[in-house]
């Protein structure tokens, strides 16, 4: 699929956020929930904003839900993985290791 607009800063952020979960690499999963997506970057809108805010909160629980030893909450984490693809604008994602 060829995206017809650049991504928005939201967008990048829910790439790494995802790509560090696909990867199990949980350190950047970490790294990624202190990161400011939008240091650097032209003023953005409070929707945008507010993006940010949502993926900074899904990836925290995509982080918790690793930690936790029972990862009974399986329904939790793939409405978290939906919605952060769906803000990445990422159509070809691999299966969920849940």
């Amino acid at each position: 699929m060829t995206l017809t607009k650049p991504l928005t800063p939201s967008e990048h952020y829910a790439r790494l956020i995802l790509t560090a979960w696909y990867k199990r690499d949980f350190t950047e999963l970490h790294a990624g929930l202190n990161r400011d997506p939008l240091l650097g970057s032209e003023p953005r809108t409070l929707a945008e904003r507010e993006r940010i805010d949502l993926i900074k909160d899904l990836a925290h629980h995509l982080e918790m839900w690793e930690q936790s030893e029972q990862q009974e909450d399986a329904a939790n984490l793939s409405a978290a993985l939906r919605l952060t693809h769906q803000i990445a604008r990422w159509d070809e994602r691999p299966a969920p290791s849940a």
